[in-house]
């Protein structure tokens, strides 16, 4: 079994909705089903059904799903939609992007492996990741 056979790909902000849209596009290509999820409504810049609608992430993903929760800093799996529980708990892996994406799933035990895909803004998350502040980083962690 492939670790990529079925992606739980959780987006971020905008500015990088074209990124995750080649990514996902070409994890499909080599043979992975790809779910993406984007937030139910944005906290400060995060892609909403709205932008993942204009932007086509459809093309690139086997479905796109919102996470639930309204506008909350990070992921949540207590308020997921049904779908998102579903496509979670048949995962893979997850690739989830952004700090506090990072700081909310870590919290919870059970999932998947997760590959988190962030920039390193503070000295508590350098320490725990092993790398400086500033850094880009990927990391993968199994739960």
């Amino acid at each position: 079994m492939l670790l990529a056979e079925r992606v739980v790909y959780c987006t971020d902000n905008c500015g990088e909705a074209v990124f995750d849209k080649l990514l996902c596009a070409e994890l499909r290509r080599r043979g992975s089903h790809v779910t993406i999820v984007v937030k139910e409504r944005p906290m400060l810049n995060d892609v909403t059904m709205q932008e993942a609608k204009s932007l086509h992430l459809d093309e690139a993903a086997d479905a796109v799903y919102h996470a639930g929760g309204g506008a909350q800093l990070g992921l949540h799996p207590d308020v997921y939609p049904l779908e998102v529980v579903s496509a979670m708990r048949d995962a893979t892996l997850i690739i989830a992007k952004g700090l506090a994406n990072y700081e909310s799933l870590t919290e919870y035990e059970g999932l998947p492996p997760v590959a988190y895909l962030m920039t390193v803004k503070c000295e508590p998350v350098a320490r725990h990741v092993e790398a400086e502040k500033g850094d880009l980083i990927a990391v993968l962690r199994y739960q």
